[in-house]
């Protein structure tokens, strides 16, 4: 029979996972929010022409621990416009999910956007480096889904680390 002490941390144990899960949970939760948000917002921003100064496909790989590489896909449009004449730069194209696995579909959105090609910029008037090339509010479900399994896991390792403190503390 293990003593109190051994109990004790071993129900740290999952709330320490409870943390972890909150934690990814929280800022899963904050960035879709915040997207939804600003997409909203920039349905009523004013536009101003731009021109496209860069067009291109990043790479992002990543390595798992059994050593498999696995690759996403970033359209990267960056773009010049004036405010008040004053200069900006621009690398967003709009407040939705940017990286693919597919290359082909982070590709078609690039060849929309070719080096020279007059666009039309929506800023936000309040702080007018902040801008898009297109309104579109943003629906993403899998990331609140996301966000919202992990708060749930958060909870589940807490009240097992609550079951498992309150057997330690009473014996039971």
């Amino acid at each position: 029979m293990s003593s109190v002490s051994d109990q004790l941390i071993l129900a740290f144990v999952p709330l320490c996972f409870g943390g972890v899960f909150f934690l990814v949970g929280a800022i899963t939760l904050f960035f879709v929010i915040r997207n939804r948000q600003k997409s909203s917002a920039s349905m009523s921003w004013p536009s101003t022409p731009g021109r496209i100064t860069a067009s291109s496909v990043r790479e992002n790989s990543s390595t798992d621990e059994d050593g498999h590489v696995s690759y996403t896909y970033s359209p990267v449009v960056e773009y010049d416009f004036t405010v008040n004449n004053q200069n900006y730069k621009g690398k967003r194209i709009n407040y939705g999910v940017s990286a693919s696995s597919s290359y082909e579909k982070a590709r078609q959105e690039t060849d929309r956007f070719n080096p020279g090609m007059q666009v039309t910029v929506y800023y936000n008037p309040e702080k007018p480096g902040e801008a898009v090339l297109e309104k579109k509010v943003v629906k993403s479900k899998g990331g609140l889904i996301l966000g919202i399994v992990f708060m749930g896991l958060a909870l589940c390792t807490c009240l097992i680390s609550g079951v498992m403190l309150i057997r330690a503390l009473t014996g039971v």
